[in-house]
Order: C-alpha cells, then structure tokens, then sequence
C-alpha cells in the first residue's frame, strides 16, 4: 500500500508541473504561438496520456 500512495504522489506532482508549464507557455506574450502548426495536437498528445496514468 505504501508503494501504491508514493507513486500516486510522484504522479500528480508531475501532472501538476507540466500543466503549470503549459499554462505558463499559453499565457506568455512573449512567444509566437503559431510558430509550430501542430501545436494543438502536441497538446493532446502530453495531455490525454497524462489523466490515462492516473
């Protein structure tokens, strides 16, 4: 059981700072969104596999 609660917690804390990263690139002013044409499929690519983990 132990095991099992410490990786839960490993877990999230990666979830949490990748979508706190990604927050932080979408609401950065400073970078030319559209540079990348794929960047929404990018996204869901990080994203779904992501929730499927937890």
């Amino acid at each position: 059981m132990f095991f099992h609660d410490f990786m839960m917690i490993i877990l999230t804390f990666i979830t949490m700072i990748i979508m706190f990263i990604m927050a932080m690139m979408f609401s950065n002013k400073l970078t030319n969104r559209y540079l990348l044409q794929g960047h929404t499929m990018e996204l869901l690519w990080t994203i779904l596999p992501m929730f499927t983990l937890i």
